[in-house]
């Protein structure tokens, strides 16, 4: 009869096990999606700061945290950054020497492939929906920040 304890004894040692795994996968998935949460929050409270549009925080807030709403936000604002960036690289590339424009176009090839590298290594293999918006916020920060950038190259000093 001691063997029908210690097989119920390992059976609820084992559902103890395969329950705090689930837990852990669940914790850390609730951890991540706050993070993000964290994350976006800040982007919303910087849009201003960041030069991202208006309707990119208000898009942000009207997705109430859903990740295919905030990506529906992320590919709209950088739909908006990538056409104010190109304005603004085109207006910079019209108004400088030839030589200058050959240097400006060298560095934006550099840029672009500084801008791939840094936010593609956001997109974690292994990790989730969270590494995906962040690598994507990257993008939208970045090429906002750069059209900024360009566009204050472009006015007089």
């Amino acid at each position: 009869m001691d063997i029908p304890i210690v097989d119920d004894k390992i059976q609820i040692a084992a559902g103890k096990i395969a329950f705090s795994k689930f837990l852990r996968l669940v914790m850390s998935r609730v951890v991540a999606v706050i993070l993000c949460l964290v994350a976006l929050t800040q982007v919303y409270a910087k849009a201003e700061e960041q030069q991202t549009s208006k309707e990119y925080a208000a898009c942000l807030d009207k997705s109430g945290g859903v990740t295919s709403g905030m990506q529906a936000c992320i590919a709209d604002e950088f739909e908006r950054q990538d056409k104010r960036l190109n304005a603004a690289y085109k207006a910079l590339i019209g108004a400088v020497s030839e030589k200058r424009k050959t240097e400006l176009r060298d560095v934006q090839r550099k840029w672009i492939a500084f801008l791939d590298a840094n936010c593609s290594f956001y997109d974690d293999p292994e990790g989730g929906t969270a590494d995906r918006l962040a690598a994507n916020e990257c993008r939208v920060t970045h090429t906002a920040l750069r059209a900024t950038e360009l566009e204050n190259l472009k006015k007089p000093q």
